[in-house]
């Protein structure tokens, strides 16, 4: 399984990633990476390695031998904002067996610009969190709409975030025995 944290760029779900995998023992898995290591490799690649059929078939696939080699659920942090990709990246881990929990992370928009604007560790995406803050609001009806969890994390802290998840896990039924 799965537990995808998806929403705008800023909204804090690398902070809420690492608290869950502080909390629950579960591995992370960044996307980025793919993205960083395609576009570093391929000289005539687009800004948003999204863009890149390669970078959608990659992750799934990736995705789904973490979650299938008997890892605990794994915790992916990416922002998906186009809903094709996003039903493209769903399907193809469908076919190949792997549940996933779609956690929207959600801010209202004044908070969202108060954390971007205010982030002092990545400095350097300030600038493309704010252009893409209008994407995310112009896909948040379908986001929620695909969503098994919408978290508002507007007034939580990640810890209080992750553990919302967890709970939220636990009550649907959706965590291993084991764990």
């Amino acid at each position: 399984m799965l537990i995808w944290l998806n929403g705008p760029f800023g909204v804090g779900k690398t902070s809420l990633a690492t608290a869950l995998a502080r909390i629950s023992g579960f591995p992370l898995f960044d996307p980025e990476d793919i993205g960083f290591l395609l576009r570093d490799s391929m000289p005539d690649s687009p800004h948003d390695f999204q863009d890149l059929p390669a970078w959608r078939r990659l992750v799934p696939a990736f995705a789904a031998e973490l979650s299938q080699s008997g890892a605990a659920p794994v915790i992916v942090v990416q922002s998906v904002l186009n809903e094709a990709y996003w039903s493209e990246i769903e399907e193809q881990l469908g076919a190949r067996g792997v549940t996933v929990c779609h956690v929207l992370v959600h801010a209202e928009p004044d908070i969202l610009l108060e954390r971007i604007t205010h982030d002092d560790f990545e400095v350097g995406a300030r600038e493309w969190r704010l252009d893409n803050a209008a994407v995310y609001e112009a896909a948040h009806q379908w986001l929620a709409s695909k969503a098994d969890l919408v978290l508002d994390t507007g007034a939580s802290s990640p810890l209080g975030s992750a553990d919302a998840v967890m709970r939220f896990l636990a009550e649907s039924e959706r965590l291993p025995l084991a764990v």
